[in-house]
């Protein structure tokens, strides 16, 4: 019973955490969308560079790599600086993907700042919907499947597996 029980928390766990993930894709691509048809304004890019993230494990180092690209751009009289050049990027193991990215925005160059006229500080450099606005909410929604279906597979074995202990208890049939 206590199996049951610590399955049964670690596969809802999952499900959560999957709702979140997804809830937070959803957020993100419906900005994205938004995005598309946001003002932009003439921005400076900051500082454009290669972000390499090692992490070391049990089984070796993985090495990933990001475009960090800084960029300053003002509304209203105010000044603002961020750091995404869209919504869904992310960073690869192959240094490709951040070079690209670093080539098409390089340091002191004057680029279009897209931003939320309703709240300026949120600017993207290239707006809309791509690819990779998808990942997080697809993320989550595997996370959501796969905990539900594993939940409803090892609930029903255990429950099978009740009802087979159940038939073999009963004292057998006695008739004269």
């Amino acid at each position: 019973m206590k199996k049951r029980i610590l399955v049964n928390l670690f596969l809802s766990i999952f499900v959560i955490v999957g709702m979140v993930v997804a809830l937070q894709g959803k957020k993100r691509l419906a900005t994205a969308k938004k995005s598309a048809n946001w003002p932009y304004v003439e921005g400076r890019v900051i500082s454009s560079e290669m972000e390499i993230d090692r992490d070391s494990d049990s089984e070796g180092t993985s090495v990933t790599y990001s475009a960090e690209v800084m960029f300053e751009y003002e509304v209203a009289g105010v000044v603002y600086s961020a750091n995404r050049v869209s919504f869904g990027q992310y960073g690869s193991s192959s240094p490709g993907h951040a070079r690209k990215i670093l080539n098409k925005y390089p340091a002191d160059e004057a680029v279009k700042v897209y931003y939320d006229p309703a709240n300026p500080e949120v600017s993207v450099l290239e707006p809309g919907v791509t690819f990779s606005t998808y990942l997080l909410l697809i993320g989550g929604l595997v996370f959501i499947f796969f905990g539900a279906l594993f939940l409803f597979i090892v609930n029903k074995h255990w429950s099978s597996q009740e009802g087979q202990e159940e038939i073999q208890s009963e004292p057998p049939n006695q008739t004269h």
